[in-house]
């Protein structure tokens, strides 16, 4: 079974997380408060933001279409292998 083709970008760390936000927007409507939808969106957008700037020391955005999981996308190095709550394993486990 072949590999999704998967896209790997790194997003800047940065206080606004403007390019967080620019990768983002392409996909989800960052409308404001005249939908739920794009509420919800906007609100998720910031949570990835704030966990982000607490946590994280660098930070990627996957996207692919078909399977889950992200096998065989390369970050850092390391090929993706399997995703499970929030875990990521590459190839060497």
């Amino acid at each position: 079974m072949q590999n999704p083709d998967v896209t790997v970008q790194e997003v800047s760390m940065d206080a606004t997380g403007s390019s967080l936000v620019e990768l983002l927007s392409a996909k989800i409507d960052l409308g404001g408060t005249q939908s739920p939808q794009a509420l919800r969106s906007e609100r998720f957008v910031e949570d990835i933001r704030s966990t982000m700037r607490q946590r994280a020391q660098r930070a990627f955005v996957l996207v692919w279409e078909g399977n889950k999981i992200p096998r065989g996308a390369k970050v850092l190095n390391h090929t993706i292998a399997w995703t499970q709550h929030g875990v990521v394993t590459d190839d060497a486990g």
